[in-house]
């Protein structure tokens, strides 16, 4: 079974995640399947203008919230890719960590393209039922990649300053 999961885990990364063969998302989820990203809502009411915007959790609404998903990164990142550093299976679980890269080339949460690399170290725990991804959930440094971006920057006595 291991194999198999890191087959799947493999095909996700490389064909879906990598290549945008969003075609492959139903074959690879389930039905019910649910995205749960850390800090992705709040780094985007930073974006926005919010400073003093809440670290939540949100679930996708499923496969069609994914897809969307992975659809606004790749519009924005049209060199957006993740390089799995390590995954480590057990029983119907897989835990990974990966590093997302990709070139602002277009509109990402409010932000115009800045022509800036992205590179963000991203870590996720997935489970798996009847051989597809039931469910996954991530985190990632979103509000570093919006201090890279120079859209908001953190000072060391804790103050945020909004704007470039």
């Amino acid at each position: 079974m291991a194999s198999s999961l890191r087959d799947i885990m493999y095909t996700f990364f490389e064909e879906i995640i990598n290549n945008g063969r969003l075609e492959l998302i139903d074959d690879l989820m389930t039905e019910d399947f649910t995205n749960t990203r850390t800090a992705l809502d709040s780094a985007a009411t930073l974006a926005a203008g919010a400073a003093n915007a809440p670290l939540r959790r949100e679930g996708s609404s499923g496969r069609d919230g994914f897809r969307k998903g992975l659809t606004m990164i790749r519009t924005a990142f049209p060199d957006y890719r993740n390089d799995i550093e390590e995954l480590v299976i057990e029983g119907d679980r897989v835990a990974g960590s990966w590093l997302a890269t990709g070139t602002h080339q277009g509109e990402f949460l409010g932000i115009a393209a800045t022509g800036r690399k992205l590179h963000m170290a991203e870590a996720g725990i997935m489970t798996f039922r009847d051989g597809r991804m039931a469910t996954f959930w991530g985190i990632g440094d979103e509000l570093g990649v919006l201090d890279g971006f120079g859209t908001i920057t953190f000072d060391p006595k804790g103050a945020t300053n909004i704007g470039p």
